[in-house]
C-alpha cells in the first residue's frame, strides 16, 4: 500500500498562517494528511499480516523536519504524526512480515516549487515522480525486507518543502 495524498493549505493559490486556518480548513487537512492514511492502513494490514507479508509506504513532506515561514504548521502537524503512526506501525506488524516505511519528499516539479529548488538543492532540480517511483520501488522489494519504521528523505540534497 502506498499512500500518496497531501496538499498543503491553499496551494497553490496561498497559504495561510496556523491562526488564520478556519475549521473547515483544518479538519480537511487532518482528514487528507492523517485520517486517510489511518483508514487506509486499517483496511489492508490484516490481510498482509494473515498472508505473512506486506508493504506499507506513507508518502510525507519534508515540512515535518523544519520549520518554515509557508502557513504549512497544520499540514506539517498532521504529517509528522502520519509519521510516528508508521513508526509505531512497524514494530506491530514487523513479526508478520509487514513493513512500513516512509518517503519525505522535499521540492517536488509541481506548485511551482522549480525555481525554489534550483536554488536550494545540490542537484537545483525539483524532485520528480520519477524519482519517487524509484524510491517506493525499492521499499516494496525484497531488498529492503530488513527495512521497516524508517523515513527516507527524498530532498535533492537538502531539506526544501
Amino acid at each position: 500500500m502506498v499512500n500518496n495524498a497531501g496538499v498543503p493549505p491553499g496551494m497553490p493559490n496561498s497559504l495561510r498562517t496556523f491562526k488564520d486556518l478556519g475549521d473547515e480548513d483544518f479538519e480537511r487537512q487532518l482528514d487528507l494528511n492523517l485520517r486517510a492514511i489511518l483508514g487506509l492502513t486499517r483496511l489492508v494490514v490484516d490481510g498482509m499480516c494473515e498472508r505473512g507479508f506486506g508493504r506499507i509506504v506513507i508518502i510525507t513532506s519534508e515540512s515535518w523536519r523544519n520549520g518554515m515561514a509557508m502557513g504549512l504548521s497544520n499540514y506539517a502537524a498532521a504529517k509528522s504524526a502520519a509519521l510516528g503512526f508508521m513508526r509505531h506501525l512497524a514494530h506491530e506488524v514487523g513479526r508478520q512480515g509487514v513493513t512500513a516505511n516512509a518517503l519525505s519528499l522535499g521540492a517536488m516539479n509541481n506548485f511551482g516549487y522549480d525555481e525554489i529548488a534550483k536554488r536550494n538543492t545540490a542537484f537545483g532540480r525539483a524532485g520528480t515522480a520519477d524519482d519517487v517511483g524509484a524510491a517506493v520501488v525499492y521499499l516494496v522489494s525484497s531488498e529492503a525486507s530488513w527495512m521497516s519504521g524508517q523515513v527516507i528523505a527524498l530532498n535533492g540534497g537538502s531539506c526544501t518543502a
